[in-house]
């Protein structure tokens, strides 16, 4: 079974209703030296991630521990907001963590089953740089829980998860990144 690393971006430079992409933070930078630091062992390996700023400037920091070319991968981006005006975005996502996956639209859905698909495919282990939400629908899909947010992992936590196989493969929870960077990140 492959083992598949989510590695959560650094700390970004400004919130998710603030700035539609920001760039890492300098603590962000911290993060993610944190997190190659925490991966050092298992590298090097394949690094995939989100198109958005933060998420390449996190793999950019294992590109440059294992000199490897990071593959942007769309479906491990954010999820999809609906509301495209950052003012509206904050109680957006606020209702959307508190929510279940049974409740959502077909539009998130599809986002869903995009990230679920691409984490059933990989077949060989895999550092993937993405963010909190797209970490718990995976969380959530490996423990058999309907609700949208299950876990807090902090800036630079990693997350293990075993890929089965068959395509329904199963994903099997190893570790759960940190809740904050006040404790320790794996």
């Amino acid at each position: 079974m492959p083992r598949v690393w989510l590695v959560r971006h650094g700390e970004a430079s400004a919130r998710w209703w603030q700035d539609h992409d920001p760039q890492l933070s300098a603590q962000g930078q911290r993060d993610a030296a944190t997190a190659v630091d925490l991966l050092a062992g298992v590298g090097p390996v394949p690094v995939v991630t989100s198109p958005l700023a933060r998420t390449r400037q996190t793999a950019a920091a294992f590109a440059q521990a294992w000199d490897v070319e990071p593959v942007v991968q769309p479906a491990v981006s954010e999820v999809p907001s609906p509301i495209s005006d950052l003012a509206d975005r904050q109680q957006w996502l606020q209702d959307f963590l508190g929510a279940t996956w049974s409740d959502q639209t077909d539009d998130l859905w599809a986002w869903r089953r995009q990230l679920l698909g691409f984490m059933r495919s990989v077949r060989e282990p895999t550092v993937v740089v993405t963010h909190a939400v797209a970490i718990n629908t995976v969380l959530s899909e490996a423990n058999g829980d309907d609700r949208v947010f299950t876990h807090a992992v902090a800036p630079g936590s990693v997350t293990a998860i075993d890929v089965g196989t068959g395509e329904a493969a199963p994903l099997m929870v190893v570790a759960v990144g940190a809740v904050d960077t006040a404790t320790a990140l794996w």
